[in-house]
């Protein structure tokens, strides 16, 4: 059985608004979950104990994924975990 409420026009938007922030908030809160942080080229040489210089090579030879926009470099702690384990390396996360 369902139950039937009636309410002034008024109280009936509000808890529509309400209804739609917690929709919303839910979805940026999803949305946030599911991002992964993006190392600096900094970050990587410091975790992994490299230098610049190879951290590029290892960029070129394929060895570590990385994103590249435009000439920004960052890297996905994913592939820095990948790369780990293939070499049996333990990144030094801070």
């Amino acid at each position: 059985m369902e139950a039937v409420c009636i309410l002034p026009e008024k109280e009936y938007r509000k808890i529509q608004a309400s209804i739609s922030r917690i929709e919303s908030n839910q979805a940026q809160l999803i949305t946030s979950a599911n991002r992964e942080y993006l190392y600096t080229d900094e970050e990587f040489c410091q975790i992994m104990k490299v230098s610049k210089k190879t951290a590029q090579i290892w960029r070129v030879k394929g060895v570590v994924g990385y994103v590249q926009v435009s000439t920004v470099i960052r890297y996905r702690k994913s592939d820095i975990d990948a790369l780990c384990e293939k070499f049996g390396i333990k990144a030094a996360y801070k």
